[in-house]
């Protein structure tokens, strides 16, 4: 958890055309996140290869996510890499249009909040997402595994994907079954 926790040394970056963060001196630890440099907001605005600061409103969010994610018992890795692409999704990703279209309705009046984990439901199945940003009508999430749209395209997992309320549906944890085993002398 030490290389997981923020720190004053992580950086934001670009490389080759996406946002990234640099977590630690070893060149495997960039985090490449689902913002590319044409959505990265404009205030932010850097160079490839220049760097910008980590804040503490960051880490905070960091926090938030890593912590919503905890039900879904990722590896720690994986669960660091799904809170920094939605911290970097909800800081720099430029206002999306709606993609309802390419998934089923699931849902009546249901108004998630931000950090939810919820369903998505594509051609045959569903995926989890991570709610990031939340509105009476619509949400901004970060759709958790790779899922196959109503139109038949594959979205990969790590996609931000702005929707309609009513496509989402709130995730329950299922409970752990204990299998009864024979007791031994």
């Amino acid at each position: 958890m030490a290389n997981f926790t923020p720190s004053a040394s992580w950086t934001w970056l670009t490389t080759n055309g996406r946002l990234a963060l640099r977590y630690g001196a070893a060149p495997s630890e960039l985090q490449v996140t689902p913002v590319s440099s044409m959505q990265h907001s404009m205030q932010h605005s850097v160079e490839a290869g220049s760097a910008f600061a980590f804040t503490l409103e960051h880490a905070e969010m960091f926090w938030t996510f890593w912590h919503a994610l905890e039900p879904l018992q990722y590896a720690e890795q994986g669960r660091f890499a799904a809170a920094i692409d939605a911290t970097a999704c909800l800081c720099f990703l430029q206002q999306q249009g709606q993609k309802s279209w390419h998934f089923q309705t699931i849902s009546n009046n249901f108004v998630p909040s931000c950090s939810d984990i919820v369903l998505l439901a594509g051609v045959d199945c569903s995926a989890l997402a991570l709610v990031l940003d939340a509105s009476e009508h619509s949400s901004l999430v970060l759709l958790l595994a790779n899922l196959t749209s109503l139109s038949g395209k594959l979205i990969a997992g790590g996609t931000p994907i702005l929707l309609l309320n009513n496509r989402l549906q709130a995730w329950q944890p299922q409970p752990i079954r204990v299998s009864h085993l024979p007791k031994t002398a």
